[in-house]
């Protein structure tokens, strides 16, 4: 189970405005934006702040996205099973740039 990197982090934030302000104020700029999402980078890595809509996020409930490259998905997958740990739902391979 071995992970090549972190590319980036969604977040579901209920107030764009203060996620916005918070972030700015840490020096971040926002490259991409969205009517509901707004994205800054460093480097290749990206934060995305996502509103957050009634209690459902995304496709699912989680308030934070990780989003990992990995060799093999299944194999890691398999891994993280192995380990004890119990994932909110099964991984999902997005293409290139997802």
């Amino acid at each position: 189970m071995k992970m090549k990197s972190i590319s980036g982090v969604t977040h579901y934030v209920k107030d764009m405005k203060k996620a916005t302000k918070f972030y700015e104020a840490l020096g971040f700029q926002f490259r991409e934006n969205k009517p509901d999402c707004r994205k800054i980078y460093v480097n290749w890595f990206w934060i995305e702040l996502c509103l957050k809509k009634g209690t459902k996020v995304g496709p699912r409930d989680e308030d934070t996205l990780l989003n990992i490259k990995v060799e093999d998905i299944d194999k890691f997958y398999a891994g993280v099973l192995k380990t004890g740990l119990k994932p909110l739902s099964e991984p999902e391979d997005l293409p290139r740039g997802g």
